[in-house]
């Protein structure tokens, strides 16, 4: 790790996660002094990182020379092949596609939860797995709520948008609509079925089914939160929203929690806020945001013990890009303490 900076790698880098991460990276104003751009499929696409431009090229592990930090952006069959790269290499790749699941020895990682596993004695790990922003989200509430009074269970309905197939999802659903009010074609090429006005459980699709995303969010949710996995329940479906995620939550305590030291806990958690108004907040209103909204809040008469809410967040920005730059920030500040 070079004092003046880190050299940074994106694979598939034409992603809206990508993109995003890249924005983030600017703002914050990571000491990246060498950026590689990777795809599979775009290869001589360009893009651009601080106000250069970058021309894409296909992986080559063969270019990896004196690499600090990798994003692992696009899906999980996408990233796979490359998880072994930073072993070879030596660099820390962050992968946020869920390829690295069940891969003994990778931690997974949400910085306001677990960071210290980031370097197990005193080593940061090759892999570092990142939550999908779902387990990410629900991880965050459920871990401040359990802080004010232990959770029993939790169930969670999980809305998903057509930007998480990213830019191909987002224009299939631009299309689709555009043809229903047009009474013409509807292409099916992504979704493999009809989305706009419509709803499709995440079972339903090709790629969601090989992703196998219910099972992933529970399983990652239940690892952050030390659960076992019988006290969560994660289920999921595509809605004809183009950015944000919608998720519908019910927290089964084991008492009664007193509702304003709940909703204290809440607000007092970084990256959450509290809104009482029903009215006042949707994905719209959170498209951009880094923060988390709780919506409607409310204990359950007919069953003691029992709260409902609803939360929305920018699915790319909110527990996604943010958790993945935060790592990126202290890879490095552990690679500089140990050179």
């Amino acid at each position: 790790m070079r004092a003046e900076g880190a050299r940074l790698a994106f694979f598939e880098s034409t992603t809206l996660l990508a993109k995003e991460i890249r924005a983030l990276l600017e703002a914050r104003g990571f000491p990246a002094v060498g950026v590689k751009m990777f795809d599979t499929r775009e290869e001589g696409a360009v893009t651009e990182f601080g106000g250069e431009a970058m021309v894409v090229v296909k992986p080559d592990v063969d270019t990896l020379v004196d690499l600090d930090v990798a994003f692992l952006c696009g899906s999980a069959a996408q990233s796979a092949p490359f998880l072994e790269w930073s072993r070879q290499k030596g660099y820390v790749a962050i992968d946020l596609s869920g390829a690295s699941r069940g891969v003994p020895g990778v931690p997974l990682i949400h910085c306001d939860l677990n960071l210290d596993e980031l370097s197990p004695g005193g080593n940061t790990p090759p892999l570092v797995g990142a939550p999908h922003p779902v387990s990410h989200n629900l991880a965050t509430v459920a871990s401040a709520a359990h802080a004010a009074s232990p959770i029993a269970s939790m169930e969670a309905v999980a809305l998903r948008p057509a930007s998480e197939l990213g830019e191909p999802g987002v224009d299939e659903l631009y299309q689709q609509t555009l043809g229903l009010l047009n009474f013409g074609a509807v292409p099916q090429e992504t979704f493999g079925r009809q989305l706009a006005f419509n709803l499709l459980p995440s079972a339903g699709l090709v790629q969601s089914r090989a992703e196998a995303f219910d099972q992933r969010a529970q399983a990652e949710t239940t690892r952050m939160l030390g659960f076992q996995p019988a006290q969560v329940s994660v289920t999921s479906a595509f809605i004809p929203l183009f950015h944000g995620h919608a998720i519908s939550v019910a927290l089964n305590f084991e008492r009664p929690p007193e509702i304003g030291g709940l909703i204290e806990a809440l607000t007092s958690t970084r990256g959450l806020n509290v809104i009482d108004d029903p009215s006042a907040a949707s994905p719209v209103e959170l498209a951009g945001e880094d923060s988390l909204a709780i919506v409607d809040l409310r204990p359950d008469p007919q069953r003691p013990g029992r709260v409902s809410f609803w939360t929305f967040c920018d699915n790319l920005k909110s527990g996604s890009a943010l958790n993945a730059v935060r790592i990126a920030e202290r890879v490095v500040e552990l690679r500089l303490e140990r050179a």
